[in-house]
């Protein structure tokens, strides 16, 4: 008996070692979407309008079927030919990029390879909630730091940034265009960060930067050493479902430590997804990239067109498919009007505390949706203004 007492004590030891720092439930986004019924007008998740180019469907099964294609392990950071396809496209250095499961995967494998337990990391507020429970997850502390609301919107301020800035803070995470805001970062800025803080690694997400509706993106990490990038084809592409990423570090070192840690979390990014990659890079990359780009863009000035009034007082976001709208004067939190949006009009939306506490009074409309029902959604919601 004294064994067995000894042994339940040794497994509740090993559940609370194995689960530290693990959030206890899925995130609050997932958990509120499901709530969204088949005739709720759904603007919750941020995924593409549509499952898959049609053009990249028809590619798919060429890559199965031609024994050319290799569907064993590649090499950890990815067939070199994919790599170098990425590296080629971008104007980057040769071995700087390291194929990924998905962003989500690079995002991990950079904090997993840059911190130490006790390390401490800027995280925006508002801000991507998968950001925290990641440097937790690996030993180190978050702390947020405000962005800077202007006309409805966030912005990155040197100043708000400064003040969160401690002897353990390592690595300041940045993420322009913005989840949940869409707003951006300007390379102004960015300089300044780099000339204040040199010896503090940035990690830049920018799964949303090939969606500007203005420029061309380039990663960040071709700017400074100290900048690690990441991104991926889920957004820009519509490739949600393939995982397929990377991340990018043009300082040997760090690149070393970033692919010893991706070898181990995930081994190789998905082949096939790879073999995907490589063809749309070999073709039509920039058509399918654009013909999104236009479609968000569209989808917006319907969005706010529909919004009426309200829209005036809103900074119209620049990438992405996100807008951060605030919250009607008569509620105290996003969750309350979320809430009450879905019970008066079967609309979904993410509140904005969800992404931090400086969202508590904003809600995030996902406009990846369709046309017809996206007009449909601004102007029942322009009614509660």
């Amino acid at each position: 008996m004294l064994g067995v007492h000894y042994w339940e004590l040794y497994k509740i030891r090993i559940e609370v070692v194995l689960n530290r720092n693990l959030p206890t439930n899925i995130s609050p986004l997932r958990a509120f979407s499901a709530m969204a019924k088949p005739t709720t007008i759904d603007l919750c998740l941020g995924k593409p309008y549509e499952d898959m180019p049609a053009e990249l469907r028809h590619i798919v099964p060429e890559l199965f079927a031609n024994t050319k294609y290799r569907m064993d392990y590649s090499e950890n950071a990815g067939f070199a030919f994919v790599r170098d396809a990425f590296e080629k496209h971008y104007g980057l250095p040769k071995n700087s990029l390291i194929l990924t499961h998905g962003a989500q995967e690079a995002l991990y494998i950079a904090l997993l390879s840059n911190l130490n337990p006790g390390d401490e990391v800027l995280i925006p507020n508002p801000g991507f909630l998968a950001y925290a429970p990641m440097v937790k997850m690996v030993g180190a502390k978050p702390s947020f730091y405000f962005l800077k609301k202007v006309n409805e919107n966030f912005h990155y301020d040197l100043e708000l940034i400064t003040k969160k800035i401690t002897k353990k803070t390592k690595v300041i995470l940045l993420n322009s265009p913005s989840n949940p805001t869409g707003s951006e970062l300007s390379s102004t800025l960015l300089k300044e960060i780099i000339k204040k803080f040199p010896k503090i690694k940035i990690l830049s997400d920018e799964v949303y930067a090939e969606l500007d509706y203005e420029k061309l993106y380039e990663p960040l990490a071709k700017k400074n050493s100290s900048i690690i990038s990441v991104n991926s084809l889920s957004k820009s592409h519509a490739l949600t479902g393939w995982r397929i990423g990377w991340v990018v570090s043009t300082d040997p070192k760090i690149y070393k430590t970033l692919l010893v840690a991706h070898q181990y979390v995930s081994t190789c990014a998905s082949v096939p997804s790879q073999h995907l990659a490589n063809a749309l890079l070999s073709n039509s990359f920039e058509k399918i990239r654009d013909h999104y780009k236009n479609e968000y863009q569209l989808r917006r000035d319907i969005f706010f067109q529909a919004l009426g009034k309200l829209s005036e007082k809103i900074e119209k976001p620049k990438a992405g498919f996100y807008a951060f709208l605030p919250i009607p004067k008569k509620y105290s939190t996003s969750l309350e009007f979320a809430k009450a949006l879905l019970n008066k009009n079967d609309i979904l939306v993410v509140p904005g505390e969800f992404f931090g506490t400086a969202g508590k009074k904003h809600i995030r409309i996902s406009y990846s949706a369709n046309v017809e029902l996206l007009r449909k959604a601004g102007e029942l919601i322009s009614k509660w203004y």
